[in-house]
């Protein structure tokens, strides 16, 4: 059998023992994943609020995690729902299977 392993062309050849020779073009295409992407435009929350902003695209799982989780928390580390806890600033992290991470800004403002 033939597997696909990454997008691209090759040329497969087949022989008998008579020594005839066949071959053909074989393209794949599909295999590569969208880029990893979450939406990086600043966040603006009123304390005691829920946002969430879904990561696409790469490969999964998907982990997010603040880093000032005292100004704004991750409910669960697999879900991109965050509370914003009190007034500051805060990174969202977002990181896909390959490791690939990228974040957003979330400013939590006092209501």
């Amino acid at each position: 059998g033939i597997e696909s392993r990454a997008d691209g062309a090759a040329t497969i050849t087949a022989s008998d023992t008579a020594g005839a020779e066949g071959s053909y073009l074989v393209t794949v295409t599909g295999n590569t994943p969208d880029p990893f992407y979450i939406d990086i435009t600043p966040m603006r929350l009123h304390v005691g609020d829920f946002a969430s902003r879904n990561a696409s695209g790469g490969s999964l799982p998907y982990i997010y995690s603040s880093d000032a989780p005292a100004i704004v928390r991750v409910l669960n580390m697999a879900k991109s729902d965050i509370q914003a806890m009190a007034a500051g600033k805060a990174k969202i992290f977002a990181s896909d299977g390959t490791g690939t991470r990228v974040y957003y800004l979330v400013s939590s403002v006092s209501p």
